[in-house]
């Protein structure tokens, strides 16, 4: 009754007109109800009782179209039910620490194990008839057999695995060829006669709730992960690994992911190749510096959005146009005040007395052939904001910043380092202390003669130089090391050394008096050369 019902509510055109031929036969059915009620009393449309006819005819094949989509969907409404309700009421031997234990299969949840005997109606998918229920699927191919019996022998062999209907004579031809298993859809009964066959020959027989589609289907997700999982030599990442590092194993091992184990040694994911195609470059501004070989490593793979810088132009290249502000001041923070300046932006005092110490240390108390008047201007204006007196605060930190005794060399090395490369592809590093303590100077040059020994031929680089700059004195003492270095300083510094040191009077920028000056050695010696 409730489909005959539905086939009247479906005459809705609403409905209708998501089946477009059916809704060309509900329009036709109308026209001709018009068409007929009008020739009741003109005739000059035809026939009353013809046109009567035509109209139930038409009205007929609507009713019986929906009529028979109302079945179908009820059908598969309480098949769907059926299943539903099999599931909820099927009972699992759920095992929990050793001992055997009944639920409802509802109750089940990834990772559970449960145990199935011949008999049971495995939760969800289906009831073994007959057969091991421990037995595991381990040779032969997986089929769908619905040609006729004599046809099936040819592609059925030993051991495979077939689905079939509910022909008999396809399901005695499976056990006649010998396979290890037969998979019946639908809850199809298997009779007494295949049963004691298929026992006979010691073949599983289940029966499934499910069509053949859904069988063949959920068949691939039935094989028990430790038949196909690896145990040993793993190759995982860790959540810390950075991408450059892992994209040269994943090259090694053509895996399609990789487990990624966080600190705990716990699995949080996977990663594979695919990630790599949607993963954004850092994006990255150079402040202070814009040649690849001071940046940090890898600095070509990062996307560079802007440089702010006071030194001469480098080797970096960008793939597009970028803003490049490069202004000839004694320090970057001059910059960074004037851009604050042009944005309108409130400069916080901390802020502020950072920028200020920046000028104060690179310009040397405004004692650096590099300062500018707009050096100057900048930190008074930064100065006012942090509330400190430019003196007495730079006096202050130089004295905080030369206290050097407790540091390591290297620390002291690498705390003001940079590396050139020069004419003929000469690599050197240039190391710079400030302090306003001569004897202080003279014992960080004790300590660190022996450490240059040791640093020179890393990083690819074969000359080491390092100023010791005295605030007061406005000179600065250079120690070298490496072949070519003291041949370098003579041209550079047009002097000779004494004890492996030159003495260079007025000399206390590294950026506009002592690079400019070794740049252009290297390029005599490289024309000596050749």
């Amino acid at each position: 009754m409730e489909s005959l019902k539905q086939s009247f509510v479906k005459l809705n055109p609403k409905i209708m007109v998501k089946n477009p031929i059916m809704f060309t036969v509900e329009v036709s059915t109308l026209i001709m109800l018009v068409v007929t009620i009008y020739s009741a009393t003109n005739t000059s449309q035809g026939s009353f009782i013809y046109n009567l006819w035509v109209f139930i005819i038409l009205f007929l094949t609507l009713l019986f179209a929906n009529f028979a989509e109302a079945i179908a969907e009820a059908r598969g409404k309480a098949q769907a039910d059926s299943l539903r309700k099999t599931r909820e009421e099927t009972p699992a031997k759920l095992i929990v620490d050793g001992k055997v234990k009944t639920v409802s299969s509802s109750q089940l949840k990834k990772g559970d194990i449960f145990e199935c005997e011949a008999g049971d109606v495995i939760p969800a998918d289906g009831e073994i008839v007959e057969g091991n229920g421990h037995g595991y699927f381990t040779k032969g191919k997986i089929l769908i057999g619905t040609a006729d019996p004599e046809v099936m022998k040819n592609y059925i062999e030993e051991n495979d695995m077939v689905i079939l209907g509910n022909r008999e004579e396809d399901q005695l031809k499976a056990i006649e060829l010998n396979v290890s298993c037969i998979i019946v859809g639908m809850s199809i009964q298997v009779s007494e006669k295949v049963i004691k066959k298929a026992q006979e020959r010691q073949i599983i027989i289940i029966s499934s709730p499910y069509d053949t589609y859904t069988i063949a289907r959920m068949i691939n997700q039935s094989i028990p992960v430790n038949y196909v999982m690896k145990k040993d030599n793993l190759v995982t990442f860790n959540t810390e690994d950075f991408t450059d590092d892992i994209q040269d194993v994943m090259i090694k091992h053509r895996h399609r992911a990789f487990p990624v184990i966080n600190k705990r040694g716990k699995c949080v994911g996977t990663i594979s190749r695919r990630n790599f195609l949607d993963m954004h470059k850092k994006q990255v501004i150079l402040v202070d510096h814009n040649e690849k070989d001071q940046a940090v490593d890898n600095i070509e793979k990062a996307e560079i959005l802007e440089i702010i810088d006071h030194h001469k132009l480098g080797s970096l290249e960008t793939m597009k146009p970028i803003n490049f502000r490069n202004e000839p001041v004694g320090c970057t923070a001059t910059i960074l005040y004037r851009i604050y300046d042009e944005q309108r932006l409130e400069i916080p005092p901390k802020i502020a007395g950072l920028l200020c110490a920046a000028i104060i240390s690179d310009t040397l108390m405004f004692r650096s052939p590099t300062c500018t008047q707009q050096d100057k201007i900048a930190a008074s204006a930064l100065a006012l904001i942090a509330d400190i007196k430019i003196e007495d605060f730079a006096r202050e930190m130089f004295k905080a910043g030369s206290n050097l005794k407790d540091k390591a060399p290297e620390e002291i090395f690498y705390q003001d380092y940079k590396k050139f490369i020069a004419e003929g592809n000469v690599a050197f590093g240039v190391g710079q202390i400030s302090s306003m303590d001569e004897e202080e100077l003279q014992e960080i040059k004790v300590r660190l003669k022996p450490f240059m020994v040791s640093e020179c031929g890393r990083h690819g680089i074969t000359r080491v130089y390092f100023m010791l700059t005295n605030i007061m004195d406005e000179s600065s003492d250079v120690i070298y090391y490496g072949e070519g270095s003291e041949e370098m300083g003579k041209i550079a510094f047009q002097q000779e050394p004494e004890d492996k040191c030159f003495h260079l009077k007025g000399v206390v920028s590294r950026k506009k008096q002592m690079i400019p000056a070794m740049m252009e050695a290297a390029q005599i010696m490289a024309n000596d050369f050749n």
